[in-house]
């Protein structure tokens, strides 16, 4: 038995038109402040992409040390003390490195400003001495015998019987190597398994770094600091208290002579939101501009025959009569 397809009648639906009608609710609806409410402050709301954007993740404000606290403990004050130790030894390391570069070397001295003036007038002409002793030297060296070119044996002509046993000789090596391959291939084939779990090891650590270096670089660009103008950012030195300094009270606290305002300072340029200040002036484009005039070809040939369309003036008659007599008296 087959199946067939039942086709369904629709019924012919009113025509109505479409501009003629109107759709508008004859009653009226309940609930439209609630609808259109909800309909504001629900719908997918565009963000722009600035807003997102996140100069850095670091806080705003970040916490103290345990051990920079005026009554510590003495496991935090020793591990935050430390920590500033650590820092300053970082500093004069580097300190002491650019002195050992600039120093100069034994027996070596600056040139005076006296001594620079001094070279400039007498000039920095050989003596007569050191000529002559460098024509000596080149003669010397010319006179110098060449040495001997020795020549290397030729070797015998090899006979048939040598050459057959040489090419025994080859062909035994060859066959050699090709019967160690097949077995290397041979054990190759048999630890495939172990080959395969080896590449999948592999493949599995590959990805794993690759998460991991994605993840550093990802915080290193929401944690690192910015180059966003020409001076160099120096971090807020906090400040460090010594042992005779410490205080159990608070009202006994001497101030260390810190500014809120250069902390705050420090830690908006740390997260990328304000630019390091420079003492170098900023250079000063020269603004040369310089202007070009051109004749276009449709300007050209809109005026000439502009031109053609008006009366064409003719001189005055009383002008010609000047001529005129200027030119008389001249031939007089």
């Amino acid at each position: 038995m087959v199946k067939t397809r039942r086709t369904i009648v629709k019924k012919n639906a009113d025509a109505f038109d479409l501009w003629e009608k109107d759709f508008t609710p004859k009653e009226a609806k309940k609930h439209t402040e609630g609808v259109n409410h909800y309909l504001k402050e629900t719908r997918k709301i565009n963000h722009v992409r600035k807003t997102k954007y996140v100069p850095s993740i670091l806080p705003a404000v970040s916490a103290p040390f345990a051990g920079a606290s005026y009554n510590p403990s003495v496991d935090n004050y020793m591990e935050y003390a430390r920590k500033i130790a650590n820092e300053e030894n970082l500093e004069i390391k580097n300190e002491k490195w650019v002195k050992n570069k600039l120093k100069l070397r034994n027996g070596d001295s600056v040139a005076t400003v006296r001594e620079q003036i001094k070279e400039e007038e007498g000039g920095f002409l050989s003596n007569s001495d050191d000529e002559l002793t460098d024509v000596e030297i080149k003669e010397e060296l010319d006179d110098e015998e060449k040495p001997e070119v020795v020549k290397k044996p030729k070797n015998k002509p090899k006979s048939t019987k040598q050459r057959k046993k040489e090419l025994e000789r080859r062909q035994e090596e060859l066959e050699r190597l090709e019967g160690k391959r097949t077995k290397q291939n041979e054990a190759e084939l048999l630890r495939i398994k172990s080959l395969i779990k080896e590449l999948k090891e592999k493949l599995k650590q590959h990805q794993e770094d690759l998460v991991e270096r994605r993840r550093k670089r990802v915080l290193n660009r929401l944690t690192a600091k910015k180059q966003l103008g020409h001076g160099k950012f120096e971090d807020f030195k906090e400040p460090v208290l010594l042992p005779e300094e410490l205080n159990g009270s608070l009202r006994g606290l001497k101030s260390t002579g810190t500014s809120i305002l250069s902390e705050r300072l420090r830690s908006m340029e740390k997260r990328n939101l304000l630019a390091c200040k420079s003492d170098k002036k900023p250079k000063e484009l020269k603004h040369s501009l310089k202007f070009k005039v051109t004749n276009k070809r449709e300007t050209t040939e809109f005026l000439e025959a502009e031109m053609a369309k008006l009366p064409k003036v003719q001189p005055s008659k009383h002008k010609n009569k000047k001529r005129r007599r200027n030119q008389e008296k001249k031939e007089e």
